[in-house]
């Protein structure tokens, strides 16, 4: 642990059966208290929206954009629609798990094996720390944003 902050040097690894994303994203979200996220995923579950609707019910989601599967919009219509209450959508390409969490003062990023569900499996992945990996990745999401089609419900 770095001295005096309450979290890992610059990068923790995980492999376990324990850890779900979507948990790990509500974990940090409350230590850093009333944040945001930018999300990549390659599908949506109830379980993991519910959670996201609850931090914002507590105050502590401020904003929540998420950069979804294209094949979303066709195999899980009702959870984009779900997560669409509360939450920016953008559709694409992509099957990468990154979560890119941030306040004023602090960032983190997750990267994992995992998908936004119960996790049966044995998950890998890392939490970064460091400013400049996760300056990185915010770059590669906001270029995935820009190469994304907003998700818009009335659309076919």
């Amino acid at each position: 642990m770095e001295k005096g902050t309450g979290r890992p040097e610059k990068v923790e690894l995980f492999f376990n059966r324990e850890d779900s994303l979507h948990d790990m994203i509500a974990d940090h979200v409350r230590r850093l208290k009333r944040a945001s996220v930018f999300l990549t995923t390659f599908s949506l579950s109830e379980i993991a929206i519910r959670t996201f609707i609850e931090l914002f019910e507590e105050g502590e989601l401020l904003a929540l954009t998420i950069i979804t599967d294209h094949t979303v919009r066709k195999n899980k219509l009702d959870m984009l629609l779900f997560a669409n209450e509360n939450a920016s959508i953008y559709l694409t390409d992509v099957h990468a798990k990154i979560a890119h969490i941030y306040n004023e003062s602090e960032a983190v990023v997750i990267l994992s094996t995992s998908n936004l569900n119960a996790i049966k499996r044995y998950e890998a992945g890392a939490i970064f720390y460091d400013p400049a990996h996760v300056a990185y990745f915010k770059q590669k999401i906001i270029e995935l944003i820009n190469d994304s089609i907003p998700f818009e419900p009335n659309e076919p």
